[in-house]
């Protein structure tokens, strides 16, 4: 199955793993580059810390944490699988989902269910962690990432071609909407329990990037070029899927716990500092 966002005018292609704007061909530099946006001094993290083998091959897209030494993974592909796997790769459980979801991009959880983003029907589809299917709620657009905020309990769930992202309830009702930084092409989606932000994957820039909670400010950026499909974060480690080699490149983001400016749930800047050496 292949389907396709328009942008510009390119044709970005989703289904068996091809997903590329031609603006996001131009590759960045090797190495991570994480922004002091209080001082604009760029600081170099190096190369990724690790790999996370990835079980779906090419075709994998969505990451997101599972507690423990555990993630949810999909492959978009025909295959339409969701694996629950370990931070060494070796899968756990895995289970089809081709009966009900069309293309088996994003995933999140919420310690229940598991909500998959399916970009061929425009839906969110719900399953238990058995893979038990659950119902669907339809979106009004071309959906790409998605994530759960334990502190709202709601989803939030990205709009590439709108460069926004909803905030919708997890029976699918509209709550927000939040215009992400302009031109942004969001792919991964993840909420960051421990720097209360959301990491978003732009296929535009090859960067992650850590939005504050209103998606206004992007607080910090790291460079994860070619990996620019589903995030995940567990601690202090990034994981952004690679398509291209079936793996998740790992980051070590220890630094960002006190990256500036930071934003408490009531929109208070707290004053900080990050290590610039």
């Amino acid at each position: 199955m292949t389907n396709g966002f328009r942008v510009g005018l390119g044709l970005v292609l989703l289904g068996a793993g091809v997903f590329t704007p031609r603006a996001a061909m131009a590759q960045d530099d090797a190495s991570a580059q994480v922004v002091n946006e209080r001082s604009g001094m760029p600081k170099d993290l190096g190369d990724p810390v690790g790999t996370l083998p990835l079980p779906s091959g090419a075709s994998g897209w969505g990451l997101t944490d599972a507690g423990s030494n555990l993630v949810w993974h999909t492959a978009s592909g025909a295959t339409g699988t969701v694996y629950l796997i370990n931070t060494n790769g070796n899968v756990v459980n895995s289970f089809s989902v081709t009966a009900n979801t069309g293309s088996a991009n994003e995933i999140t959880f919420d310690g229940t269910f598991l909500y998959i983003v399916d970009f061929s029907s425009q839906e969110v589809d719900i399953y238990d962690m058995d893979g038990a299917y659950q119902s669907s709620f339809a979106m009004p657009f071309a959906l790409s990432g998605i994530t759960y905020n334990p502190n709202t309990g709601n989803l939030y769930i990205a709009d590439p071609n709108g460069s926004t992202v909803d905030e919708r309830t997890t029976a699918g009702v509209f709550v927000n909407n939040f215009p992400l930084a302009a031109g942004a092409f969001p792919a991964g989606l993840e909420y960051d329990a421990q720097r209360n932000g959301y990491w978003v994957t732009d296929f535009t820039t090859r960067k992650a990037e850590l939005y504050n909670l209103d998606f206004t400010v992007v607080r910090q950026s790291i460079s994860v070029s070619p990996a620019t499909r589903g995030v995940a974060v567990k601690g202090n480690k990034l994981y952004v899927v690679d398509q291209s080699a079936s793996e998740a490149l790992i980051f070590d983001i220890t630094e960002f716990q006190l990256a500036v400016p930071f934003f408490l749930d009531n929109g208070t800047n707290l004053s900080g500092s990050m290590p610039t050496s």
